[in-house]
């Protein structure tokens, strides 16, 4: 179960979550689509959802809704792709669980369907599973381990293995925080590139913008 379109409407923003068969379209008939390519509004349209992507934007009496599609009904609502978070704070586990379900939930009711998590924290791919499985209401979380900074890494062997490990543990990416050495720094994204994972964050002072760049830094 994962919300990937935003229903708006003039008073009430609902983020749209079904959870069809398989093989199942959602068609979204009659609805002024707001696109992510251009000014303005295509206003009656008919979007249809396939696998997860949108598969047709076009006019609602020309376009086809597939045959067993799921139909939401529009009119007079407005239908925007997700938003993006890229570098949100997801609760650590020891937060009590209703205020990361409801910090979730907010995510999601303002239209934000997918979050890159930069406060990474042990316990939270449990978190990242459940909301895969549809057991709470929660963006696609993509999650940064717990961060390489000045406190935490004091030689490149210990970049090293907090790279291999998070990558056998199953994060998403690597959190930069300031203060690491360059030397730290070169051997975690050395071993970040080996073992395919990528690195983001803070730029550290003693590594300089364009080393980053040149380093593979992503953001």
């Amino acid at each position: 179960m994962k919300p990937g379109l935003c229903l708006v409407g003039l008073v009430l923003m609902l983020c749209v979550v079904f959870e069809p068969s398989a093989a199942q379209d959602v068609a979204f008939v009659g609805v002024n689509v707001v696109p992510m390519d251009r000014n303005g509004v295509l206003n009656n349209q008919t979007v249809v959802v396939r696998d997860g992507r949108i598969a047709v934007v076009g006019a609602a009496g020309s376009a086809r809704v597939p045959d067993g599609a799921l139909r939401v009904d529009g009119r007079g609502k407005y239908l925007m792709p997700g938003l993006g978070e890229m570098h949100g704070h997801i609760p650590a586990p020891l937060e009590p669980r209703e205020f990361t379900e409801a910090v979730l939930f907010l995510y999601v009711a303002n239209g934000v369907t997918t979050v890159r998590g930069m406060q990474g924290a042990p316990g939270q791919l449990d978190l990242r599973e459940r909301a895969k499985k549809g057991e709470l209401l929660a963006p696609n979380l993509y999650l940064a381990g717990p961060a390489f900074s000045g406190k935490t890494i004091k030689s490149a062997d210990e970049a090293i293995q907090r790279v291999r490990h998070q990558k056998a543990e199953g994060w998403d990416l690597l959190k930069v925080l300031p203060g690491l050495a360059r030397s730290h720094y070169d051997a975690m994204a050395r071993t970040a590139k080996e073992v395919e994972i990528g690195f983001a964050g803070h730029v550290p002072a003693d590594v300089g913008l364009l080393h980053a760049i040149h380093s593979g830094q992503e953001t």
